[in-house]
């Protein structure tokens, strides 16, 4: 781990390089929200309306990400935000009705520290995989530290009623959240413990979802 150095956006560094985070611990508490729910700022209750049923990367070396790819909406943060790097974008797909087939019940992030993931842990499927490459997305990409993945479950995972997974409600909405502090929990929401950034120094960056 050595500390914390900026790269510039769109700049490059390899893996192998870990960075401790800025400084921060003299400045207040800024945490910034960013939901499907409502683009601008997460409200503590769901919309009610609709499931999550796709969630796509967007990866470019500048920030000319469109608010919407192929029918799916951008949720407007850099998911390396503060730690250089690719330009990262989450997209996600709503259903208004109801559909198993397409439903997702469960998110997670899995790490590495030293080697890319090739496939997802036993029971889970990849997730955010980038548009264009449909290649699953390191979302530290271009910033070094650790290599990480969004993983998924969805309806089709639980086959019958007997099946742990069958039951468990589909995802309504995805939050995520950019401070300059680290969390372990946020209000409301089911909070993902792991920093998107990890061990790329930049902002604590959270997946956060909501049944």
């Amino acid at each position: 781990m050595v500390p914390f150095f900026y790269v510039a956006k769109g700049d490059s560094i390899p893996k192998g390089i870990f960075r401790e985070k800025p400084d921060t611990k003299s400045e207040p508490t800024v945490i910034e929200l960013f939901s499907t729910e409502n683009r601008l700022k997460a409200t503590g209750s769901s919309s009610g309306i609709g499931y999550i049923s796709a969630l796509m990367t967007s990866v470019r070396d500048r920030n000319d990400a469109p608010n919407t790819i192929d029918g799916l909406t951008k949720i407007p943060v850099d998911l390396n935000e503060g730690a250089g790097g690719k330009y990262i974008y989450l997209y996600y797909e709503k259903k208004a009705a109801f559909d198993p087939s397409l439903s997702i019940t469960e998110l997670d992030v899995i790490t590495s520290c030293c080697y890319p993931i090739i496939v997802p842990p036993y029971s889970w499927d990849m997730c955010g995989k980038s548009f264009g490459s449909e290649g699953w997305t390191d979302l530290n990409q271009g910033a070094g530290g650790d290599f990480i993945y969004l993983v998924k479950r969805t309806k089709l995972r639980g086959t019958s009623f007997v099946d742990p997974w069958y039951n468990i409600p589909p995802i309504r909405d995805i939050l995520i959240i950019s401070t300059n502090k680290p969390l372990s929990s946020y209000t409301g929401w089911n909070l993902i413990p792991v920093d998107l950034n990890k061990g790329a120094g930049g902002k604590w960056i959270y997946l956060c979802y909501k049944r």
